[in-house]
């Protein structure tokens, strides 16, 4: 039995200028410029081998990318979708945690902290760190620590800086963002 043959990639003049230039580019992407030199090396009719060696990578990533562009042209080339890690609480319980948060603090304190806010919200079983993740991710941003160590927050001084203060009609802007549009 003989091996598979090389999937054939085949590029006219203006399409060759344009691999050629982002090959050479010096500021492109390290991935673009590699699939640029594995489409080009393909197109000179090289074996997936002696591209491997060319582009100094391994031969499946050149059977791989040189497949993709063989079967899809140029979107071929760019990064599948890569979901992540599934979210574990849903727009409910970020509405929860808002409105708990906007919402006035048990006496005798005069702020919500993420642990106080997680305490409240035991039956969701949420971390309180996890709480602070939910909360800077809003947008807009619910009122919550401001931590020297974000970069998209501005350094706050105090000893309370750790603490959600209330802020009205913030949970229910936040609630008509998640309903669904008749």
């Amino acid at each position: 039995m003989g091996r598979a043959a090389a999937v054939a990639v085949v590029l006219d003049a203006a399409t060759r200028r344009w691999w050629e230039r982002t090959a050479a580019s010096a500021s492109g992407q390290v991935r673009q410029v590699l699939r640029a030199r594995i489409v080009l090396g393909a197109a000179d009719e090289l074996t997936n081998g002696q591209i491997a060696v060319a582009c100094a990578t391994s031969v499946n990533t050149v059977r791989k990318w040189r497949g993709r562009f063989a079967l899809h042209g140029l979107p071929g080339l760019d990064d599948a979708h890569r979901p992540g890690r599934p979210k574990l609480y849903g727009p409910q319980a970020c509405v929860q945690i808002v409105a708990t948060a906007t919402s006035a603090p048990p006496y005798p304190e005069s702020t919500w902290s993420h642990r106080r806010i997680a305490g409240r919200l035991a039956d969701l079983g949420i971390s309180c760190s996890q709480v602070g993740r939910i909360l800077n991710d809003l947008d807009p941003p619910a009122p919550g620590p401001r931590l020297a160590h974000s970069p998209r927050r501005p350094r706050v001084l105090g000893a309370d800086h750790r603490r959600v203060r209330p802020v009205p009609d913030t949970a229910a802007r936040h609630r008509a963002n998640l309903e669904p549009s008749p």
